[in-house]
């Protein structure tokens, strides 16, 4: 072999592991990307969760508070903050 094809495939081989350690470097951002953003995902999803059970929360209470104030009425009882 030559010293000009020698200099030819040494340059080749380097711009083919340059390839694969750029693709390989960009596969594993992409796993962390990937697995950052499932971790997100269900970040939001319990968020939404916990919003959805506040608002139910919510609407029990007020219902609660109409009844009280029903009863309060309905047996002449005063009801007093404190």
């Amino acid at each position: 072999m030559s010293e000009d094809q020698f200099t030819k495939l040494f340059t080749y081989m380097e711009r083919r592991f340059a390839d694969l350690e750029f693709k390989l470097d960009a596969k594993a951002d992409k796993v962390v990307v990937d697995r950052m953003l499932a971790a997100l995902d269900h970040v939001l999803k319990r968020l939404e969760s916990n919003e959805q059970e506040r608002l139910v929360i919510l609407h029990q209470l007020a219902r609660h508070e109409q009844w009280i104030d029903q009863l309060a009425a309905g047996t002449g009882v005063s009801l007093a903050p404190g």
